[in-house]
């Protein structure tokens, strides 16, 4: 869940428990964030690309 403001992304597991909370940055008044209530299902691990020279 994203708290518009505090600034701050809350990330929660499937038991409703707090798992992480992230700083982000979110629009301006002009601009404004989109309100929309969405899940994650699957996540994957991040990896680093190089490109060989």
């Amino acid at each position: 869940m994203v708290d518009l403001s505090d600034q701050r992304l809350t990330v929660y597991n499937s038991d409703q428990e707090v798992v992480r909370v992230i700083p982000v940055s979110t629009g301006k008044a002009s601009t404004p964030t989109p309100i929309l209530n969405s899940k994650i299902y699957t996540t994957y691990r991040s990896t680093t690309v190089y490109e060989r020279t």
